[in-house]
């Protein structure tokens, strides 16, 4: 799998836990989300330009997740993203079961209310 196929599927995954949380009302976990992913579609915009590197923006997302405190969302997307990868390696069936409720647990750490 290339840089880029992943960071599109690191999309994909994120829009689908964005739309749980979104029903379930957990704005926060939408809003890290969002936070996290909403420069990626210009930087590879720039990265197909040649103007940008795919793993520039690997390392921007890694980095976004580690600040905003959602490191193990991100490995579980991307442990899940490596089992479709091998078990499927080309006919990836697309499946709709977002990360939230794959792993019972969005990674998504809530901030203290206090």
């Amino acid at each position: 799998m290339t840089e880029k196929e992943y960071i599109l599927e690191l999309l994909y995954h994120a829009f689908l836990d964005i739309r749980v949380a979104s029903y379930s009302r957990d704005s926060h976990t939408c809003f890290v989300l969002a936070d996290v992913f909403h420069n990626v579609p210009p930087q590879m915009n720039l990265a197909d330009k040649g103007e940008m590197s795919y793993a520039n923006i690997v390392d921007s997302i890694r980095q976004k997740c580690e600040a905003r405190g959602c490191t193990s969302w991100l490995d579980n997307a991307t442990a899940d993203i490596t089992k479709m990868d091998s078990a499927h390696s080309g006919n990836r069936k697309v499946t709709d079961t977002p990360m939230s409720e794959a792993t019972d647990e969005s990674g998504i750490g809530q901030e203290s209310s206090n």
